[in-house]
């Protein structure tokens, strides 16, 4: 009788072990990537404004304080003199009606030293007085712009904005 040889065959099992061990962990990388770049580049909306008051403000007469109607067909009011405070608040009033249709909020820009101030979004009816510095910021005369950005309350599209050029006056 003739002997036939016999091939080992555990090299066979430790190769296909090796691949799917690769394949595993080729999948598992797709999967995180996939989730990094759909979740991270999701809105995210900003928060709304913690020393927003509900009504409307009395600001003193020597604040201007006046409705501006925008062009998107919504409609807020603050004050038309703004005046830094002593510890860099800023009074502005800023008030959205009850009717405007939208949630507003509002940035306030310096050429030199970019986003000093920024409000979070406020609701209808309700209006915020002061505005906290971003940063130390000079207590002199600067031009400065005015961003009020106008959001639809049920999904956060853009109904517009509107940009102010002014001065900000020193207290």
């Amino acid at each position: 009788m003739r002997k036939q040889q016999t091939k080992l065959k555990t090299g066979r099992k430790r190769f296909w072990l090796i691949i799917l061990i690769y394949l595993l962990l080729g999948i598992a990388g797709i999967l995180v990537g996939y989730q990094y770049f759909t979740f991270s580049n999701s809105y995210k909306p900003p928060a709304f404004e913690q020393n927003a008051v509900p009504g409307v403000p009395t600001p003193p007469e020597n604040m201007a304080y006046s409705p501006v109607n925008a062009e998107g067909g919504f409609a807020f009011a603050l004050a038309g003199n703004l005046y830094q405070q002593e510890n860099g608040e800023l009074c502005i009033y800023l008030t959205n009606p009850t009717d405007s249709g939208v949630w507003l909020m509002c940035e306030i820009e310096s050429p030199h030293y970019g986003v000093v101030y920024k409000s979070g979004v406020i609701k209808q009816g309700e209006y915020v007085e002061r505005l906290a510095p971003l940063m130390e910021f000079p207590n002199e005369a600067s031009k400065i712009e005015l961003r009020v950005y106008g959001f639809n309350p049920d999904d956060w599209q853009s109904k517009g904005t509107v940009y102010l050029n002014t001065t900000l006056q020193p207290w």
